[in-house]
């Protein structure tokens, strides 16, 4: 759908975009619309929100291999150009003291017991623009400017990175139609491969206002809507991924 607007624009400027569009035949508007959408896909989110959970649940700064989970966390951002890095959950001392001398933006939203959906409604104002959102349980070789791009050209409010797994998550498994996902079947009766949410995911604003209860569930309440609105996109990847909750707890 196109939205009519105005723009004031550099004479300069617009005077090159109009030779563009002399070589291209194409219309202004046209134009503008690739040199806007080209822009977009150089431009990563600066912004990553990470679910850390309850103090019993919380795992982030456990060993995981040789190093930490946060540290996997924050390399693997960083490297797509985050610096503004949120945690949300219950008394987040240790993680602010962890990470007091790395490199970044460091922000704490307090929360117990809110649920996933619950807990991102909690960054509301702190949220101005595209963001991540991750698990703090989960850890992959993600990459998360591929996944970015892949969002930009989907159009929708959410991404969901996804990969295969014979241990089906619990609240049930994404079915996919073309690019997007369109809804979630039950957990399966016995063990196959099948695609599972990562725990990644490229969120915009506009999604957090589906959020209307403080203690709600993404899986059981909020990606299922978004994928009965068409708005929700599966970014498939391999390579690494883990689900470490029950993991690490057994060991």
């Amino acid at each position: 759908m196109k939205k009519r607007i105005s723009l004031t624009l550099d004479e300069g400027l617009l005077k090159k975009a109009d030779r563009l569009i002399g070589k291209l035949a194409e219309s202004r508007s046209s134009v503008f619309d690739k040199l806007i959408e080209k822009a977009l896909l150089t431009v990563n989110p600066k912004t990553a929100v990470i679910l850390v959970g309850s103090q019993k649940e919380n795992i982030i700064l456990e060993n995981y291999k040789d190093k930490k989970i946060l540290d996997y966390h924050l390399e693997n951002l960083s490297s797509a150009g985050v610096t503004r890095f949120i945690f949300v959950g219950e008394d987040l001392t240790l993680i602010r003291d962890y990470v007091k001398n790395k490199e970044g933006e460091f922000l704490y939203v307090n929360d117990k017991e809110s649920g996933t959906g619950g807990a991102l409604k909690q960054t509301r104002h702190l949220i101005t623009d595209t963001f991540f959102l991750v698990y703090g349980d989960t850890i992959s070789s993600l990459d998360y400017s591929d996944m970015y791009r892949f969002h930009v050209d989907q159009n929708v409010f959410v991404t969901v990175g996804l990969t295969t797994s014979n241990e089906p998550k619990k609240y049930g498994i994404p079915e996919i139609k073309g690019t997007h996902v369109v809804g979630f079947k039950e957990k399966p009766a016995k063990s196959e491969n099948h695609l599972v949410s990562s725990g990644s995911f490229v969120v915009e604003p506009d999604m957090i206002e589906l959020i209307a209860k403080d203690k709600v569930s993404l899986e059981k309440r909020i990606l299922p809507k978004l994928a009965s609105m068409n708005q929700l996109a599966g970014y498939v990847f391999s390579g690494i991924w883990k689900d470490l909750g029950d993991e690490i707890k057994s060991d």
